[in-house]
This record gives C-alpha cells, structure tokens and sequence, in this order.
C-alpha cells in the first residue's frame, strides 16, 4: 500500500528542486545548442532549441503535476518521468556529458518514486537500460558508459533512500501519535486507580473506626444499665463491673486513637515532613522510645499513594523497631533527593543475623512496589536494623 507523505513536506522540496533543474537547464540548452546540434544551421539550430525546451517543460511539468494530485509515489508520476525525462535523455546525450548532467535529476526522482517492488524494473532501466541505448544510437564508448552507471546507481539509491526515510519518519511519527494517545489513556487510568485506590483505603478505615467505637459504646451502654440495677442490690459487684467498663472503655478509646491516627495523615493536606514528624512524636509518647526525627532535602508534593505508602513504611518500621528488635532509640531520616525520596528507619535494637521476612515486611515491599519504590533492610545482631525505602518522584 502506497503511503502519502504530503504532509511531511515532501511535494515542497520536490517542486524547489525540481523548479531549480528546469531553470537551469531551459538555460544551458539556450546557452550551449551545439552539445545536441551536429548541424551549423543557424534557424535549424534555433527551431530545435526551442523544441528541446518544450521537451524540457513537458520532462518538468507533467510528472509533477501527477506527483501533486496523487500527493506522492504513484505509478503515473513514475510512468511519466520514464517516459518524458528517459526520452529527452536520449536526444540530449548525443553530447554525452551534456545528456548525463540532465540525466542525474530524473534518476533521483525515479528512485523516489519506486516504492514497493518497483525498484526491481525502474533501477535496471534507468541505470542500465537508457544508458546502454543512448550508446548504441549515439555510439558512445561503452566503458564511458560504464563509469557512469555506477554514478547513476549511487543517484537512485539516494533517491529511493530518501522516500523510505519520509516513509520512516511519518510512520514514527504516526506511532508517537498513538503512544501519545496511549499515555493520556494510561494517565487517566492511573488516575482513576488512584482515586478509587483512595477511597477504598478511606472506606476500610471508616469501617474500622465504626465498628471500634460501635462495639464499645455498645458495651459500654449494655454494661452501664447492668451497673443501675446492681448499685442497691450488690453496690460491691457494682463497683467491679464499673472498674471492668472503665478498662474497656480505655481499651476502646486506644483503638479509636490508633484509627484516626492512620485515617489523619491522608485527611490532612500537611507537609508530609510536617506529618511523619508528629507521627514519631506520637510513637515515641506512647512507647517511651526515644526517636530522632531529620529532614533534609527541598520537599516537593506527592501523590496520595505515596504520602500514605511512607507513612505505613514509617509505622511498620517503628513497630518493628518496638516489638522485634526492642529497641530504645530510633533514628528516622526523610531524605528529598534528585528525582527520588529516601525515608530510613534505623533502630538499636537487637538485629538479626538471617532476618525472617513476616507479613509486615512483605507489606512494606508490596506498598513501595506499588508506587515505583524499592525496600532494603539490613540486620546484624546486637546493631540494630535499619530499614530503607526509595521511591521515584
């Protein structure tokens, strides 16, 4: 299938280079008639002179007014510069180096116009063929020939070149076009994961804090009214239910506390230094851990995902710190870098020689994994643990 290649700019150049080939040569033929001229006539030599430029304007014009309408490689484009341009060849070249000057701008636009398998029969005819007959009818020397068909060879390749690197360029830019299509579509898809990635998180937590603070006012209510009528009957009992429900009360009130703290950093539209800073302030009163909290860095925004994805590598990493390592001091390090953000964990706990990866490392893993991040983790007994998450930004 013939492609168009107008709207690469193709059908300009040729028209300029074209124009220029016709002007120049309506002015040599005007400028040197005794190149094609055996006769010292001089209205002989006029009358075919002005012959020879109506063969030139018709060698110019009609090919490329079929190039235009057809709007590039074409078999009647192509059929006429043959047919035109091949005949005044032969009338030309009975001054041979006269003829081949002419000769070289039609072998470059028949090589343009070859697409497909016609190469196979315009290359041999427009190297060879013409050549060879323009030396039997004006008996030039065949070796002379010769020399000059490896020039003409050289001519059509370009040619023929050129086209396929139109071809080449429109198809790449086709191709842009669809991948630029395709990464809207792709955009707009990551989008709307994102948003229902978010919303599903927000909706658990939301289930989470009502069924906490459900089940335990619940509780609370059920055990209350028991109290109101045990506080005449058995007032002792009724104080040990009372401190019972206290307990549970406070226990509920942990969890309530431990909800809205994950559901508050996504809420909140804080930096997220800002919000890792408070998180480990939290951690470190409620747990008696002394925690070192630096940022360094130009911070710049992040998508949800990845706002919530460190602050879970945060709180998994200080519980690990906490509850596997035993540890007393936790260093935590936000790092905004080139083209990425580092967040490191790094406790003195007791270290591990062979760490065993549970469920919570394998979490941190899949969240990075996720957002374009990489998790690293190294342990040794008695050195603590340092935890390491890097994400693409």
């Amino acid at each position: 299938m013939i492609e168009r290649i107008k709207s690469l700019g193709a059908q300009s150049f040729v028209i300029g280079i074209r124009t220029v080939w016709f002007i120049y040569g309506v002015y040599d033929i005007q400028q040197h008639p005794e190149r094609f001229l055996a006769q010292h006539d001089v209205f002989f030599a006029v009358g075919v002179v002005w012959i020879a430029v109506l063969w030139y304007t018709i060698a110019y014009a009609a090919p490329l007014i079929a190039f235009l309408l057809k709007g590039g490689p074409h078999p009647l484009p192509l059929s006429l510069e043959l047919i035109c341009g091949g005949s005044l060849f032969l009338f030309l070249s009975q001054d041979w180096a006269g003829g081949m000057a002419f000769y070289n701008f039609p072998v470059f636009i028949v090589g343009f116009l070859s697409v497909g398998r016609t190469p196979f029969w315009t290359a041999p005819l427009t190297v060879a063929a013409l050549p060879l007959l323009s030396g039997a009818v004006w008996g030039h020397a065949y070796a002379v020939i010769a020399d000059r068909m490896i020039d003409l060879a050289v001519v059509f390749a370009i040619g023929f070149s050129f086209c396929k690197l139109l071809l080449t360029l429109r198809r790449i830019r086709d191709m842009m076009s669809v991948i630029q299509l395709q990464n809207q579509t792709l955009e707009l898809n990551a989008k709307q994961i994102e948003r229902l990635t978010i919303a599903e998180e927000r909706n658990r937590l939301s289930r989470e804090l009502h069924d906490t603070v459900g089940h335990t006012f619940t509780a609370v209510i059920a055990g209350m009214d028991a109290v109101r009528c045990l506080i005449d009957v058995s007032p002792t009992e009724a104080k040990n239910n009372l401190a019972e429900l206290r307990r549970f009360a406070s226990k509920g009130l942990d969890d309530v506390r431990s909800q809205i703290h994950q559901l508050a950093p996504e809420e909140l539209k804080q930096p997220l230094g800002l919000t890792l800073r408070q998180i480990s302030g939290q951690f470190a009163e409620h747990t008696s851990v002394n925690i070192r909290f630096d940022a360094q860095g130009r911070e710049v925004p992040l998508s949800e995902p990845v706002r919530v994805t460190l602050i879970r590598l945060l709180q998994e990493a200080m519980t690990n710190a906490v509850r596997h390592g035993r540890a007393s001091e936790v260093g935590v390090a936000l790092h905004f870098l080139e083209g990425e953000v580092v967040l490191k964990v790094e406790d003195n706990g007791v270290g591990a020689k062979k760490l065993v990866k549970g469920f919570g490392i394998n979490s941190m893993t899949e969240r990075l994994a996720s957002v374009n991040g990489t998790l690293s983790i190294e342990s040794s007994p008695r050195r603590g643990t340092v935890i390491e998450g890097k994400i693409a930004i």
